[in-house]
């Protein structure tokens, strides 16, 4: 039987490994180190070799990446920052990105201490794990939101969002949706400013966003998802802008520092589709206002037809209610907690109250149900004391 020696050719397939895995890069064009695809003329941006560190870290560095190269004979469109292409480089303060650019990759600008504004362009449609881990300053996303990524570690697991281990202060968003997670446990965030063209904010959106304290909610905004502000204890004030219609449960649970809650009307706040109590901001901040006025006399406009379920849920600060003959049903929980209502008028026309509509109104002292009312939901009236 015939045997072969397959050392020599182990060692030379580990050689060809080796030299592969240290050559990270296929071309070095104005400083700027790139992968080159032949089929599809791409180029990806990527780290020098070696180590994942591409740049001198330690001095100065302002970068501009173009839309295009020329290799040889071939004109290559940059589509993509690759993986760890910027990975330690703390002497970064300026980078462009052109519009070609799709996607970066995972810790792309990780470490990158010194790069103190970035902007990323409507272009990116993918942002990887860890892709700004320890960038300062402030951060304007033209692009659409990716969801976070959920990772599993044993018996347990957590969710990486597009900032995670990022140090921003202040992020602009622009794009037109903000993905489940986006933000999550992103505490060093103090301001958030949402452009016009945003119109979904996904769930768990900003969770864990402590260092929160000011945040700028666009006309535009169409739906709020669950959990989004959950545990933004630093929140004082926030405005709910007229073209929201939705909001998920547990929106603004915790965020017991809110103290104003600013609606473009009453007829909106009627309107809004809350999940639960905590989806409501008045169940934190108490105090509603409308074009900067706090409102204490309620008195709900004849173009309401049904006030919705949670609408004023515990808003101490209203202490009257006057309810026209336009409207026919009072939602689930609509009024409950609502402890500083002393006087309420509820015009014919009302034909039902929901469930725990009044509950813990603890200033009332009378009511009158008018004679058009044929349902009363349980608890409608429970701690009335």
């Amino acid at each position: 039987m015939k045997t072969t020696n397959l050392k020599p050719l182990l060692a030379s397939l580990v050689a060809i490994l080796t030299s592969v895995s240290l050559s990270a890069h296929n071309v070095e064009i104005d400083g700027i180190y790139y992968n080159l695809n032949s089929e599809t003329k791409e180029a990806i941006v990527t780290y020098k070799g070696y180590s994942y560190t591409s740049y001198d870290g330690e001095y100065s560095l302002s970068v501009a990446i173009p839309a295009s190269i020329t290799s040889g004979d071939i004109t290559y469109k940059v589509t993509s920052i690759g993986y760890y292409a910027f990975y330690g480089c703390s002497g970064l303060t300026s980078l462009t990105i052109p519009e070609s650019v799709t996607s970066i990759g995972d810790h792309a600008f990780y470490g990158c201490s010194g790069l103190t504004s970035l902007t990323i362009p409507e272009s990116v449609t993918s942002i990887g794990n860890y892709a700004f881990s320890g960038c300062t300053g402030s951060l304007i996303l033209n692009c659409d939101i990716p969801d976070g990524k959920y990772h599993s570690f044993g018996a347990s697991g957590e969710y990486v969002s597009v900032l995670s281990d990022s140090k921003f202060t202040s992020v602009t968003v622009n794009g037109k949706s903000i993905g489940d997670y986006a933000f999550y446990y992103c505490s060093t965030i103090e301001t958030v400013k949402i452009g016009e063209n945003v119109t979904r904010i996904g769930s768990f959106a900003f969770y864990g966003c402590t260092g929160l304290t000011s945040i700028i909610i666009s006309e535009g905004v169409t739906s709020i998802g669950g959990y989004a502000f959950s545990s933004c204890k630093g929140l004082t004030t926030l405005t709910i802008p007229e073209s929201v219609t939705s909001i998920g449960s547990w929106a603004f649970s915790g965020c017991k520092g809110l103290t104003k809650a600013e609606f473009a009307s009453i007829e909106h706040l009627c309107s809004i589709k809350f999940g639960d109590e905590s989806a409501n901001p008045l169940s934190y901040a108490k105090h509603l206002f409308v074009g900067g006025v706090e409102i204490t006399e309620a008195v709900i406009p004849e173009s309401v037809t049904s006030i919705g379920d949670y609408a004023f849920y515990g808003c101490s600060g209203l202490t009257s209610l006057t309810i026209p003959e336009s409207v026919t049903s009072i939602g689930r929980y609509a009024f409950s907690g609502c402890s500083g209502l002393t006087s309420i008028i509820i015009s014919e026309g009302v034909t039902s109250i929901g469930g725990y509509a009044f509950r813990r109104c603890t200033g009332l002292t009378s009511i009158t149900i008018p004679e058009g009312v044929t349902s009363i939901g349980g608890y409608a009236f429970k701690n009335c004391i």
